[in-house]
């Protein structure tokens, strides 16, 4: 009897599936795009070149470079930057693409996009003195990320009390290998 069981499930099954089953002749079911899909809080480009852009990980003012509480980031010793003083404290993928490093205090992940773009985001300065406080990271080294995945969120009290300034640092870090780049301050 569980021979003809067997039979007769794996019978219906093949059946089922010749009369239902939909070949898609590789045609595309959805439209898509390489570039991101503006889905974070303030979904505005802060950083352009001849490959792709830069969404702003937070939500706040986009300033200069040249504005950055800090001399290395504002003298971009690291590459083209930004910085934004943000007004929440979570931090979103800025694109698609992989997770390529997270450091163990959670205060600085670096990115790299699909297509081919390397950011550092860096939150606050001289936030490593604080070792991983008030710092929760949601994601790790090698993850796939989409545009607008949530990243890290950092407590902006913490920062404050630690007498950091929380300026949110994203540099391109490969900016050398991009002949136009176009920052929105």
């Amino acid at each position: 009897t569980y021979t003809i069981l067997l039979l007769v499930a794996g019978g219906t099954s093949f059946v089922l599936t010749f009369l239902f089953w939909k070949e898609n002749d590789g045609e595309e079911t959805e439209t898509t795009s390489s570039t991101p899909v503006p889905v974070t809080p303030q979904a505005e480009t802060i950083i352009t070149t001849e490959k792709g852009i830069v969404l702003s990980p937070v939500k706040g003012k986009v300033i200069p470079a040249s504005e950055i509480p800090d001399p290395v980031f504002a003298g971009e010793a690291m590459g083209q930057s930004v910085g934004i003083v943000p007004t929440e404290g979570t931090v979103y993928a800025p694109f698609d693409g992989t997770v390529m490093m997270l450091f163990p205090t959670k205060h600085a992940i670096g990115l790299q996009s699909k297509d081919g773009l390397e950011v550092l985001i860096h939150v606050g300065v001289d936030t490593v003195q604080m070792n991983g406080e008030g710092f929760e990271a949601f994601v790790k080294q090698d993850d796939v990320i989409h545009a607008g995945d949530k990243l890290i969120t950092f407590d902006r009290a913490k920062i404050k009390d630690a007498n950091h300034p929380d300026t949110v640092i994203v540099v391109l870090t490969n900016s050398a290998n991009f002949e136009k780049i176009e920052k929105a301050a």
